[in-house]
């Protein structure tokens, strides 16, 4: 019968004595960095030789050390290729078990540029230690038009499933990164906010109801509610919206503990294309009559370019304009204007982006 070595026991058996065997483990490895691969029957920590029986403790006691990230101005895009060569075309399949589920990652963006570098970096590993099959998918607004953060995702989804039916589906912001190996990316039988608490406020909800920055919904979940609406252009809302169509279907939002749902915000200043959304609280008035309406089976939008990077796929799609101009897009002044901002190529930075055609 296979016995680990000393030194894999004893540092497996300190973990039932106390929290702090916690904190010396993480420190005895730090080298390594945070790196926790889990499995229906087994744990172990990077650097150690795979430890198989009941060893659960390591696992409980890991949770409770919650990551303190940090981002590197000077980290590049091929640093993080290098670091993760498994990853092919944005996509990554556990090779030594069977993955837990598949999940996409929906990103929308524009202008993020380096808040997703830094995402990417952490995000690839994190995912990796959960032993799931997933892609990342990173839906960039063309033009000039206000964001439009709901669509986006409507498209991105639509767009994920051309590739294959994933089981889960994450709904995620550029500027969040999770601290906490335990929030699991995975979908559960209701849907699930994963965004408990963030360094920005003090690491607690915004509000109750809150049902925005990172979320998990399956297939049939998101179908039910008829996706994100489409109409809300500018910041806020269309998560509110979202959560209002969950309760009309019936189904309740689940949250991970505080402890376990923690992210750490990259700070930035508001775009000048995603203005504050003035109508908003209007559109979540009409929530109850329009959400059969506006969503996925409404969502009209042009792919551009689809470029398979090495860490990701880059779907980048023109979804049109706000139908009227109001305070909320001064950008839609002349015919000649709409017309360049469909087909104007977006600047990149540090290669993160290329859409093809440019």
């Amino acid at each position: 019968m296979w016995e680990p070595p000393l030194r894999e026991c004893q540092c497996l058996h300190i973990t039932v004595f106390s929290f702090h065997s916690c904190l010396l483990i993480r420190a005895r490895f730090q080298r390594w960095g945070p790196v926790i691969n889990v499995g229906p029957s087994w744990c172990c920590i990077e650097g150690l030789h795979l430890v198989r029986g009941p060893f659960t403790y390591l696992w409980a006691c890991v949770h409770v050390c919650a990551i303190k990230l940090s981002f590197d101005p000077s980290l590049t895009i091929e640093q993080v290729e290098s670091e993760n060569r498994e990853v092919v075309e944005g996509q990554y399949n556990p090779s030594d078990c069977e993955a837990r589920q598949s999940v996409a990652i929906l990103i929308p963006h524009r202008n993020r540029e380096k808040h997703l570098l830094y995402l990417l970096h952490h995000l690839h590993p994190f995912l990796q230690r959960q032993q799931l099959h997933y892609a990342i998918y990173i839906i960039h607004q063309a033009g000039d038009a206000t964001f439009n953060r709901a669509k986006l995702l409507n498209v991105g989804y639509l767009e994920a499933l051309k590739d294959q039916s994933w089981d889960c589906f994450i709904f995620h912001d550029a500027d969040l990164v999770p601290e906490n190996d335990h929030n699991l990316y995975m979908c559960e039988d209701q849907p699930k906010h994963l965004v408990v608490g963030r360094n920005s406020t003090g690491y607690k909800l915004r509000y109750k109801g809150y049902f925005g920055g990172v979320s998990a919904m399956t297939k049939e979940q998101f179908h039910k509610v008829n996706g994100f609406p489409n109409s809300y252009w500018g910041w806020g809302g269309e998560d509110d919206d979202l959560r209002i169509r969950v309760t009309l279907q019936k189904m309740s939002i689940i949250r991970p503990s505080l402890e376990v749902a923690r992210y750490t915000m990259v700070f930035h200043n508001r775009d000048s294309g995603n203005q504050i959304n003035e109508e908003r609280m209007h559109l979540l008035r009409r929530t109850h009559q329009a959400w059969k309406t506006d969503g996925l089976n409404s969502c009209s939008y042009k792919i551009l370019s689809v470029h398979r990077a090495p860490l990701f796929i880059n779907i980048t799609t023109d979804i049109g304009q706000p139908e009227s101009c109001n305070s909320l897009y001064s950008s839609c002044k002349t015919e000649a204007f709409q017309k360049l901002s469909l087909t104007r190529c977006i600047s990149t930075h540090d290669r993160l982006i290329k859409p093809a055609n440019c």
